[in-house]
């Protein structure tokens, strides 16, 4: 199956969609992945990239293409001109790049759903069916950076999330109540919605089910610490827990949050 893939994030930052090209490339599928500059794990550009430098190039098994975007850096307005210029320029090169030979298009979805206007512009000219992996909500995810949904924005970013998700052939949701979210305020069919839970590493196969009992309740959250994973509630919450025994928890992933 010929496979376009488009992730504004991919190798060298890690993402679970390095493992999923790589895997469909080793089975045997022929993968184009488009794609942003890697910033996310930095903010800035590598050297490596600049200066119009490995454009294309091969990732994960995969033919790579790399559009430019602002740098994502520091700050709610950096990140949100990030998201906007990938989009617009993936969109340009969605509109004048050669008709790529694909099968189907599948979208990643990280936060944001703009992404997906690419992969709809090229679908229009391929007519072929647009698969998109929902692992974030829009426009839920723009409270998080304090916009209110009374606002204009909200409300412009809303009407516009809801017709890229209703452009899509398939929604596939990481989580179940996502669905609801979907259904009620973007307006997707529920004919459209898989539940198809985000996979973890073969690394951890081999502790699965082994368990040490420490006399103690022990928290865990693992994957990506952002913003939107509002952890300062957990640890906040943690304080709250009155017992004589210490209950640890454990933080394991990385994230734009991290050094916070």
């Amino acid at each position: 199956m010929n496979i376009q893939v488009i992730s504004e994030y991919f190798y060298p930052d890690s993402f679970r969609i390095n493992e999923i090209v790589c895997t469909l490339t080793t089975a045997g599928h022929a993968v184009q992945v488009l794609t942003a500059l890697p910033d996310y794990t930095t903010g800035h550009i590598p050297v490596r990239y600049k200066h119009f430098k490995n454009r294309r190039e091969l990732c994960c098994g995969a033919p790579t293409i790399r559009i430019p975007a602002t740098e994502r850096r520091t700050g709610t307005m950096r990140r949100m001109l990030n998201y906007f210029t990938f989009m617009v320029n993936a969109s340009i090169y969605a509109i004048f790049c050669k008709c790529p030979h694909c099968d189907v298009i599948f979208v990643y979805e990280t936060s944001p759903i703009f992404q997906a206007l690419p992969a709809l512009i090229l679908k229009k000219r391929t007519k072929k069916k647009v698969v998109l992996y929902c692992c974030d909500l829009w426009p839920e995810s723009l409270k998080v950076g304090g916009i209110q949904e009374n606002s204009w924005i909200y409300k412009a970013v809303k009407r516009f999330s809801q017709w890229l998700y209703r452009g899509c052939d398939i929604v596939a949701i990481t989580s179940k109540p996502f669905k609801s979210y979907l259904m009620e305020t973007c307006q997707v069919s529920e004919q459209a919605i898989v539940y198809l839970p985000q996979h973890a590493s073969d690394n951890y196969s081999s502790i699965a089910g082994q368990y040490n009992d420490n006399d103690c309740i022990d928290f865990m959250f693992a994957g990506n610490i952002g913003a939107a994973q509002n952890l300062d509630c957990v640890l906040t919450a943690l304080t709250h827990i009155h017992t004589t025994k210490k209950n640890p928890i454990h933080l394991v992933g990385n994230g734009s949050e991290f050094a916070h």
